[in-house]
């Protein structure tokens, strides 16, 4: 195809070169893969802030 009858795609989800579209659910999935990952980082790190804390407020006391 070329021509008015050939669109580009250029948005996440579809392959330039054969047009096909991933299913919605998978992306979704996707995306709740990448925020799982960055709230299970965000945690860790607040429990290891929380934990420093504790280990120098016991050995300033």
């Amino acid at each position: 195809m070329s021509g008015p009858d050939q669109i580009r795609y250029s948005f996440k989800g579809i392959d330039h070169d054969h047009a096909s579209v991933k299913p919605e659910r998978d992306l979704l999935r996707e995306d709740y893969r990448h925020w799982k990952a960055a709230e299970e980082i965000a945690f860790g790190a607040l429990f290891l802030v929380i934990v420093l804390f504790a280990i120098a407020g016991y050995l300033t006391d």
